[in-house]
């Protein structure tokens, strides 16, 4: 939902300036009437993402990516996806 969010006509921090009634009528709905009804919200959503690719109001421009080799007697090593990329707390050689 944030990201969704982020586009949403009245939203203090759409910088595209994105308006779109469609899109804002499925968010309202998946945020209002549909919100405890799982399959319903899920429609409702799934329809504001498709607006969003049919309309293309932003685009990724670039996505960063790590290579890295781990040998495979390295155990319990955790590489996330934000903050620092590899979290040796719990890393042990077998």
């Amino acid at each position: 939902m944030s990201f969704l969010n982020m586009i949403q006509s009245d939203s203090g921090i759409n910088i595209s300036q994105f308006n779109d009634k469609k899109y804002d009528s499925a968010l309202a709905r998946a945020n209002g009437n549909d919100v405890n009804q799982p399959d319903k919200r899920y429609q409702d959503l799934l329809q504001a993402e498709q607006r969003i690719h049919s309309e293309l109001p932003v685009v990724t421009l670039g996505h960063q990516s790590i290579p890295a080799l781990i040998r495979p007697n390295i155990k319990g090593l955790l590489v996330n996806t934000y903050g620092a990329t590899f979290d040796f707390k719990e890393a042990y050689k077998k």
